[in-house]
């Protein structure tokens, strides 16, 4: 079997729920962390030895009420195909105090050459809950991403599942695009959404400024569409920040 077979192969058993295959759970880029946007994620790695801190901020508006959300998250290079995460969930509603939801360690693989313009790249994420009506939640994304000129790409396909919830596998999707202003600023479209028959879909406009060679600054303005649990407003930002290497 060739090694481009082999990879196709194992995209697609990650995918495969989506698909409706199975119940399994599954660029020469300009910046090498895989966070360009807010929605979605590239197949880029850091390189083996860097580290990196990503606060990211979350506001959700649905149906006259809101929930803020922060999800601190360090990103370390491993090797030129594996990188490593860790990162946590905290909410604060209306009326409700801060809680600390859930921690989530993560993996992420490259699956193509490094010196590609076009990546293939795989993600597994264990969510562990730390409120009991809260189940842990298991999440694998399929990545492909790639750099034109002026531009890049990112595409997600994800099957996550609550564990001992009862629940079926959901499989859902995030798309970015973003194309360059200036030297140091972005702007782009994403999309987010659910393949359910009652799915919940988000788009949002963002902007992507590089600070330095060490900070970046996202940030984003979005609305959803379908059934009631849709967001009438988010507004969504990230800082990547490149502590080591």
């Amino acid at each position: 079997m060739s090694k481009g077979k082999g990879l196709a192969i194992l995209l697609v058993s990650a995918a495969a729920p989506c698909l409706g295959v199975s119940p399994v759970s599954p660029p020469a880029a300009w910046a090498h962390h895989g966070r360009d946007f807010l929605l979605s994620r590239t197949a880029e790695l850091p390189h083996p030895g860097q580290l990196y801190l990503i606060p990211r901020q979350d506001y959700i508006a649905v149906n006259e009420e809101s929930e803020f959300e922060f999800e601190p998250t360090f990103l370390a290079g491993v090797t030129s195909w594996l990188a490593v995460e860790l990162h946590g969930h905290i909410t604060k509603e209306e009326d409700v105090p801060w809680e600390y939801e859930s921690t989530a360690p993560a993996v992420q693989f490259r699956l193509s050459p490094s010196h590609h313009r076009w990546a293939l790249g795989l993600s597994a994420e264990y969510e562990v809950s730390h409120l009991d009506e809260i189940h842990d939640r298991l999440e694998v994304r399929g990545l492909l991403s790639g750099s034109m000129k002026h531009s890049r790409l990112a595409i997600n396909i994800a099957a996550e599942r609550e564990l001992d919830s009862g629940q079926d596998v959901e499989c859902g999707y995030a798309a970015g695009l973003r194309s360059r202003l200036t030297d140091d600023l972005d702007w782009g479209l994403e999309g987010q959404g659910t393949f359910e028959r009652n799915s919940v879909h988000e788009g949002l406009i963002g902007f992507f400024f590089d600070v330095s060679d060490r900070l970046a600054v996202n940030a984003g303005v979005g609305t959803g569409t379908g059934d009631e649990a849709a967001p009438d407003f988010t507004s969504r930002t990230a800082v990547v920040w490149r502590l080591r290497g």
